[in-house]
Protein backbone atom coordinates (compact mmCIF):
# COMPACT_ATOMS: atom_id res chain seq x y z
CA UNK A 1 0.00 0.00 0.00
CA UNK A 2 3.28 2.48 1.11
CA UNK A 3 4.19 2.30 -2.78
CA UNK A 4 0.74 2.49 -4.29
CA UNK A 5 0.54 5.47 -2.05
CA UNK A 6 3.78 7.03 -3.46
CA UNK A 7 3.50 6.39 -6.80
CA UNK A 8 -0.10 8.03 -6.81
CA UNK A 9 1.23 11.48 -5.40
CA UNK A 10 4.64 10.94 -7.43
CA UNK A 11 2.40 11.37 -10.54
CA UNK A 12 1.49 14.78 -9.68
CA UNK A 13 3.18 17.95 -11.84
CA UNK A 14 6.58 18.81 -9.73
CA UNK A 15 6.15 15.77 -7.49
CA UNK A 16 9.49 13.32 -7.41
CA UNK A 17 9.50 10.40 -5.13
CA UNK A 18 11.14 11.84 -2.60
CA UNK A 19 8.60 14.67 -2.11
CA UNK A 20 5.99 12.24 -2.24
CA UNK A 21 7.39 10.57 0.28
CA UNK A 22 7.56 13.70 2.68
CA UNK A 23 4.00 14.83 1.43
CA UNK A 24 2.54 11.86 2.75
CA UNK A 25 4.84 11.89 5.93
CA UNK A 26 3.73 15.21 6.70
CA UNK A 27 -0.19 14.97 5.63
CA UNK A 28 -0.18 11.44 6.50
CA UNK A 29 -2.91 10.36 3.84
CA UNK A 30 -3.44 11.03 0.08
CA UNK A 31 -6.54 12.78 0.62
CA UNK A 32 -5.10 14.89 2.71
CA UNK A 33 -2.49 15.76 0.42
CA UNK A 34 -5.22 16.48 -1.84
CA UNK A 35 -6.97 18.31 0.63
CA UNK A 36 -4.60 20.61 1.87
CA UNK A 37 -4.06 24.59 0.83
CA UNK A 38 -1.38 26.25 -0.84
CA UNK A 39 -0.16 27.97 2.59
CA UNK A 40 0.09 24.11 3.74
CA UNK A 41 2.03 22.45 1.03
CA UNK A 42 4.46 25.38 0.63
CA UNK A 43 5.38 24.28 4.58
CA UNK A 44 7.65 21.69 2.95
CA UNK A 45 10.77 22.26 1.67
CA UNK A 46 11.16 21.54 -1.97
CA UNK A 47 7.66 22.77 -2.87
CA UNK A 48 7.35 26.21 -4.12
CA UNK A 49 5.13 28.74 -4.64
CA UNK A 50 4.74 27.53 -8.31
CA UNK A 51 4.27 23.92 -8.04
CA UNK A 52 1.84 24.22 -4.82
CA UNK A 53 -0.54 26.40 -7.23
CA UNK A 54 -0.09 23.91 -10.07
CA UNK A 55 -1.37 21.20 -7.55
CA UNK A 56 -4.27 22.96 -5.83
CA UNK A 57 -5.53 23.90 -9.71
CA UNK A 58 -5.36 20.38 -10.77
CA UNK A 59 -7.08 19.79 -7.45
CA UNK A 60 -9.63 21.94 -7.73
CA UNK A 61 -10.34 21.57 -11.60
CA UNK A 62 -13.55 20.10 -12.93
CA UNK A 63 -12.84 17.12 -15.18
CA UNK A 64 -14.09 18.32 -18.77
CA UNK A 65 -14.90 15.59 -21.04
Amino acid sequence: MKEQQEFIISAFPGIGPLMARNLLNYFGSIKNVVNASKSELVVLEGIGEKTADKLVEMFEEKYAS
